[in-house]
């Protein structure tokens, strides 16, 4: 560039990169500030919590980000520990653009209306348990089929190895599709679902698939980790959980079949104004910019 930007904007928490530009900015004379969205379990890293990602990443989040000039926290817990280390610091969730939102188009998705569907989209990893939720439909299921339990991201032999088994004719995959095809899914199925330990790698992060859904008109099913409690409110736009363990996703799932026609057709309707209210970039550029200038 021919003139110096006034400020830098990392996103990411690499040590590889985040030293250099630290260095660069201070030659220059630039701002530099994080953009930081999540704290890695260092136990899901390469090489486990001993390895060199997890110490890159270690020293990268308690020694080289307190160094910088401000940091955008994507939840209270990041936005607190450097709040604490004395750097301005803004909290910004997972946004989207309202106006741009893919609206409802059906012709792919061919759901049962008998059962109630439910949907994941993505790939799990570690951090997402929904092989508790597998476990509960099939719980559920044992009786009479109830409910079905889509999921989009994985092929039926990456489900099965990391399953350990066949996880019965309840649960559907659909491998990696399209975004278009997610989103016409999400607004197609019945609930989303969204189960996680309350470890520090899921309450410094904000799931992504928890806006994704509410932005469809899609009611979550979740257990309260990271911010959700301020977003998630139960029979409003989903239904809350007590924890990720089996059973407390199997009594949710009886309360999510016993919800009547009407209240469920409100709980759509809220679960996309919630979207709207709370996660539409229009509503953050104040904050943004008063962020930028006070740094």
């Amino acid at each position: 560039m021919k003139k110096n930007p006034e400020t830098l904007v990392y996103y990411g928490s690499s040590l590889r990169i985040l030293v250099p530009l630290w260095i660069y900015s201070r030659i220059k004379g630039i701002k530099l500030v994080v953009d930081t969205v999540e704290w890695y379990d260092y136990s899901h890293l390469p090489f486990g919590k001993y390895g060199p990602m997890a110490w890159d990443v270690h020293i990268a989040m308690t020694m080289m980000i307190p160094k910088c000039d401000g940091v955008i926290a994507i939840s209270r817990l990041l936005k607190k520990y450097y709040q604490n280390k004395g750097l301005p610091t803004v909290r910004v969730p997972i946004l989207f653009d309202k106006d741009i939102t893919p609206q409802n188009q059906h012709s792919e998705i061919k759901l049962n209306p008998d059962f109630l569907n439910l949907v994941y989209a993505g790939f799990p990893g570690k951090k997402d348990f929904i092989f508790n939720v597998i476990d509960a439909v099939r719980t559920i299921n044992k009786d009479e089929k109830k409910i079905e339990f889509h999921i989009l991201g994985m092929n039926d032999s990456e489900l099965e190895s990391m399953y350990g088994k066949h996880p019965g004719d309840s649960v559907k995959t659909y491998g990696k599709r399209p975004r278009t095809f997610v989103n016409n899914f999400l607004s197609s199925a019945d609930y989303s679902v969204l189960f996680r330990p309350t470890k520090r790698y899921a309450m410094a992060g904000f799931p992504t698939k928890f806006v994704e859904s509410l932005s469809m008109g899609l009611p979550v099913l979740a257990n309260l980790t990271s911010d959700l409690e301020m977003y998630l409110k139960d029979g409003y736009n989903g239904l809350i959980a007590e924890d990720h363990q089996v059973e407390s996703i199997i009594s949710t799932l009886y309360r999510a079949l016993e919800i009547d026609k009407e209240s469920y057709r409100n709980m759509k309707a809220n679960a996309r104004i919630s979207a709207e209210t709370y996660f539409d970039y229009h509503n953050f550029s104040k904050k943004f910019s008063g962020f930028f200038s006070g740094i």
